[in-house]
């Protein structure tokens, strides 16, 4: 829209591929790119709408009728009059929605005639007074937001401490009297089930080590320092250490802190890196240069095994201010054991079983496909949303009630009754997500053992909610059939394990009955009673 702007004394400089492709845009290149003068543009708007900015246009009018009826009359109100004349169902479209029309060119205008007073300097921008904009995002809970401004945990004095490690064959002799160490594993990647394991580091008394993973399986010392319950171990996300080192037979055990978890649990909005954890403790990282030759990171893996050491007495301090540090304790450390226990099980999926579904389900997306071209008397992409959209609001004249020209499931389902091509669109979708996603979708993620193996993100979500990744299992439906199909792909060959379905009763209630202190909800529950037959 700011190329109606365009006249013998302004351009529009247009970015096309970076700042080095620039289209410089005057009034006749304007002309010859869209056939019609920049102070057409705003008649153009008017029959042709823009669904970016929520302007629907008039049904039936395409790109190349509008520049020709602009062409041919000049603009909107000519055009108006012009198609009194003709009987075309374009002609009569322009007839019945001219006042969409109209309201479509004039939100489409840019105002050139408002007084705007303004000195170009105090447009210049002068940075932000952080402490000003911190406290107000901290008043009004604006906690991602906040995650997005840079600088947000810089303190005026940041802990800068130069981590110093030794590169070391073995534990032997290093264990004298120790009662904690703080571990950490340098992964090839963040899938740590099949991640390559490069080396680990400690933290033991005032010394930091790393050890080659070679070394590491070829120390028996190893092996029991981090299966000693007796020894106190501190980490950056211990889980998948505990998934990672399983492939060896090797456990930890006397698990006592987590960094990660204890982190999330003062703020589940903070960006899930150790990087960012850093930051928010008020630490500023010594960044390695990196090597084309080397193999892992072997400062940063000594760093998380520092850290997590060396913040627990603060990371405490700060839970137990804000109540959870029993929370932490109680809960969330034991079910780091549970979650990667289930990760390291995995889940078997029967590949044939899947197959089956799959060309049931391709089967079926082949009738829809047949079908949707019939209704619309046309092949076109389905997959497509600006093919698909020309259809149903071009093609078909179909209105959404929000005036928006999206293909989204939702405005679908509210244009349901207009037409039956709707429902079989929402139908194909259902099939080809179920396709894409579940059939093809996991049969990567199965390993050579014929399981997948998920990962369990028990500090991801900002609700508190547990999440599954690599892939999402818990985006498999229940509710329709399709759904149960998938589940049953999943299945262990005897009766020896089941696989349960777990979640918290009622969970919601039962915070609002201990926040409001409602002694009849509350009584409800001690008595283990169902609140909904109860009320």
């Amino acid at each position: 829209e700011y190329l109606q702007l365009v006249d013998e004394d302004i351009v529009i400089n247009i970015i096309k591929k970076g700042l080095s492709d620039i289209a410089v845009m005057d009034k006749k290149k304007v002309e010859d790119e869209y056939g019609i003068k920049p102070l057409q543009i705003i008649d153009y708007k008017g029959l042709r709408g823009d669904s970016s900015d929520n302007l629907p246009g008039i049904p039936g009018v395409g790109n190349v009728t509008a520049v020709k009826l602009i062409q041919q009359h000049g603009d909107f109100e000519s055009i108006v009059e012009a198609m009194k004349n003709e009987d075309s169902k374009v002609a009569l479209s322009i007839i019945e929605n001219q006042e969409i029309g109209r309201l479509c060119r004039d939100l489409a205008v840019i105002k050139t005639d408002i007084e705007f007073p303004f000195d170009v300097h105090s447009c210049v921008y002068q940075g932000f007074d952080f402490a000003t904009l911190n406290n107000f995002c901290q008043k009004y809970e604006l906690k991602q937001f906040m995650n997005k401004i840079p600088g947000k945990w810089k303190k005026v004095n940041p802990l800068m401490v130069e981590i110093e490690y030794e590169e070391i064959v073995s534990l032997k002799d290093k264990l004298q009297g120790v009662k904690e160490i703080g571990i950490a594993c340098d992964f090839s990647s963040d899938h740590y089930y099949e991640s390559e394991i490069f080396g680990l580091a400690f933290k033991i008394a005032e010394h930091q080590y790393y050890m080659s993973y070679e070394n590491c399986l070829k120390d028996p010392t190893v092996k029991e320092i981090l299966e000693n319950e007796k020894i106190a171990k501190y980490g950056y996300d211990l889980k998948a250490m505990m998934v990672a080192l399983a492939k060896e037979n090797i456990e930890i055990k006397g698990a006592k802190f987590d960094l990660l978890i204890a982190t999330y649990l003062l703020d589940s909005s903070l960006k899930n890196s150790f990087n960012s954890i850093m930051h928010f403790f008020g630490i500023d990282l010594k960044e390695k240069e990196i090597s084309l030759f080397e193999k892992g990171d072997k400062l940063k893996t000594a760093q998380m095994a520092f850290y997590a050491k060396e913040i627990y007495p603060k990371a405490k301090e700060e839970l137990l201010k804000i109540g959870a540090f029993e929370l932490f304790e109680e809960l969330e450390m034991p079910l780091i054991r549970v979650l990667a226990a289930m990760e390291i099980e995995g889940f078997p999926l029967d590949i044939t079983t899947l197959n089956h579904f799959g060309d049931e389900f391709k089967e079926k997306l082949a009738l829809l496909t047949e079908e949707i071209y019939g209704l619309v008397n046309e092949k076109f992409n389905i997959a497509s949303p600006k093919q698909l959209g020309d259809i149903l609001f071009n093609k078909l004249g179909l209105k959404p009630k929000t005036k928006k020209l999206s293909t989204s499931n939702e405005v679908l389902q509210d244009l349901i009754d207009e037409h039956p091509v709707i429902s079989k669109i929402i139908e194909y979708r259902k099939y080809a997500k179920l396709i894409s996603t579940y059939v093809e979708g996991l049969k990567p993620h199965v390993h050579k053992d014929g399981k997948i193996h998920a990962e369990f993100n028990q500090a991801l979500t900002t609700t508190g909610r547990l999440s599954s990744s690599n892939p999402n299992l818990q985006n498999i439906s229940i509710k329709d059939e399709e759904g149960k199909m998938i589940r049953k792909a999943f299945f262990y060959p005897d009766d020896s394990f089941e696989i349960l379905s777990l979640d918290y009763s009622q969970i919601e209630l039962r915070v609002l009955a201990s926040l409001s202190d409602c002694k009849n909800m509350l009584e409800i529950f001690k008595n283990k009673e169902d609140i909904h037959a109860s009320t």
